[in-house]
């Protein structure tokens, strides 16, 4: 059958799942006379007909403890009520990257809730409790959320060919999560912080997620696809404990 009498491409099989996207303030305390507020931004989908998961962002923003960010997994279980919702969860994850911080890489924090939705958007109030069980932290405080509940599209990278895409821009893009390892080598004596100068080595083990920017269209016989990319990894050697970096980045894949 010639090209030109092909039937046309029936549409990609897209489907949409329910996202949130949360943002939640509290004031922790890391001393006797020291506290830090810390954000945090989650990105969470449904698990079953009550239970939620996600990955979770944390970054101080006021107080004593500047620099300090941890990354991890969140998940929980909440029950509904016409526009109320109450909820309990747990983020488990690492943090670092404070000169004077002192807990240990490991991050837990348990949280109760309740919030109130109008429309899309939703605020609500709990107690949370940060721990660093290897380390001096554990504070118990009050937490605020503001959330927005919407749908991501998920499908074939690039959804359908151009001749056929009279159904709406619903491409799904590409996105790619990898586990990493590396380690970094100290230049010379330059010193640590602490003013030592016999610094070891570096381990350091983390996740990256890169997402296409586009569909990634092919023009002639080749192609480009421009991505961005987000990276967050803790330090794996004793001699940092604590040590955390996150990294974001774009680029262009050929």
């Amino acid at each position: 059958m010639p090209l030109a009498d092909a039937p046309p491409l029936p549409p990609p099989m897209v489907q949409t799942t329910p996202v949130e996207i949360r943002l939640s303030v509290e004031q922790v305390s890391v001393g006797h006379t020291a506290s830090m507020g810390l954000t945090g931004l989650h990105y969470l989908r449904p698990v079953g007909s009550q239970g939620f998961g996600g990955v979770s962002v944390f970054g101080a923003t006021q107080g004593d403890r500047g620099g300090f960010f941890g990354w991890g997994l969140s998940g929980g279980y909440r029950l509904r009520d016409g526009p109320w919702l109450a909820e309990a969860g747990l983020f488990v994850g690492g943090g670092g990257g404070s000169p004077s911080w002192v807990g240990g890489g490991l991050m837990l924090r348990p949280h109760l809730a309740a919030s109130h939705a109008w429309g899309p958007l939703s605020l609500g109030l709990g107690l949370s409790q940060v721990w660093f069980p290897n380390g001096q932290v554990r504070s118990t405080q009050p937490h605020a959320t503001l959330a927005w509940a919407g749908e991501a599209w998920f499908g074939p990278a690039g959804g359908a060919p151009a001749s056929t895409r009279t159904w709406g821009d619903g491409r799904a893009l590409a996105t790619e999560t990898s586990a990493f390892v590396g380690q970094y080598a100290m230049r010379g004596h330059s010193p640590r912080r602490d003013g030592r100068r016999d610094a070891p080595d570096l381990r350091f083990g983390g996740l990256a997620v890169r997402r296409a920017w586009s569909g990634g269209e092919s023009t002639g016989a080749t192609s480009a696809q421009a991505y961005w990319l987000l990276s967050a990894a803790g330090g794996l050697s004793h001699a940092y404990t604590g040590y955390a970096e996150l990294l974001g980045g774009v680029g262009m894949l050929y």
